[in-house]
C-alpha cells in the first residue's frame, strides 16, 4: 500500500516578524521547505495489522507467541484495524 501524500506542511518553529515584536508559532505551506518539517494529512493513514515478526517482539518467558497474537488481534479488531 502506498503512503498517502501530505496536503500541507507545517513548521513548529517560532519565526520572528518585523522588529522582533511578534511571533507566529507555526507556519503552513502547500509545499515542503527546510523550515517545514511536519507533514499534514486530510485523514490519518490507514493502520495495518502487526506482522507475526512484530508480534514476536512481545514474547517473553512468561507470555507465549500464541497469547500475544490473540491479545494483539483482539486490540486491532476493537480499533478497526483489519
Amino acid at each position: 500500500m502506498s503512503k498517502p501524500k501530505p496536503t500541507a506542511w507545517a513548521s513548529p518553529n517560532v519565526i520572528p516578524l518585523r522588529d522582533g515584536k511578534d511571533n507566529h508559532p507555526c507556519i503552513l505551506t502547500a509545499f515542503k521547505c527546510d523550515a517545514n518539517t511536519v507533514a499534514l494529512y486530510t485523514a490519518p493513514p490507514k493502520r495495518e495489522p502487526l506482522s507475526d515478526d512484530e508480534i514476536n517482539e512481545f514474547v517473553t518467558d512468561d507470555i507465549t507467541f500464541f497469547t500475544c497474537k490473540v491479545i494483539v488481534r483482539s486490540v486491532e479488531k476493537a480499533h478497526g484495524i483489519v
